[in-house]
């Protein structure tokens, strides 16, 4: 069975999964503040909606569980910022931010939503992932806790980031009830 098929890695990995998990005990605890981390970031994005169209928790809530997709939240969040007429400094600040959440974004959901399995070393975990340009093939990417943990970290930056410019603007949890 070759190496590089969808076949290949579930046996394999269907034997392997559980001993990655239990013997990188780090990883998976940086997978979780990544998981954690994100969901905060994500909080705090849509309190920022909640505050730009100046309703409460329960009405914004409503709204903002209806987008569907990250990149939806952040061009809605950059669309009523631009309608409240913040001025155009302000403006590339927050796309920047954005852009970088957005990124962000899409390093926590590799980590997330990846197959681990144990890695060529004990400091490492392989995390499988499906690629398609250039033809179909399955790649192992060699990851330590460390890199994990230092996602979780810039997720936590930003988050703060993301808190300051609000604060900045009079846009608090809670300003806008």
């Amino acid at each position: 069975m070759a190496e590089n098929t969808a076949e290949y890695w579930e046996k394999r990995l269907s034997r392997r999964t559980e001993s990655a998990a239990s013997k990188n005990p780090g990883h998976m605890e940086a997978i979780g503040l990544v998981s954690v981390h994100y969901a905060l970031l994500e909080l705090g994005l849509n309190s920022f909606v909640w505050g730009l169209l100046g309703v409460d928790e329960e009405t914004g809530a409503t709204i903002t569980s209806q987008l569907r997709g990250e990149g939806a939240l952040r061009v809605l969040i950059a669309s009523l910022f631009v309608a409240k007429g913040h001025g155009a400094m302000l403006e590339e600040e927050l796309t920047r931010l954005l852009s970088r959440i957005g990124k962000l974004g899409e390093r926590r959901n590799q980590m997330i939503h990846a197959v681990w399995a144990l890695g060529a070393s004990g400091e490492t975990l392989a995390r499988i992932r499906v690629a398609v340009r250039n033809g179909y093939r399955l790649e192992s990417i060699q990851v330590r806790a460390n890199d994990i943990h230092k996602l979780a970290e810039e997720l936590l930056t930003a988050m703060q980031d993301l808190r300051d410019f609000k604060e900045r603007l009079g846009y608090t949890l809670g300003s806008h009830i």
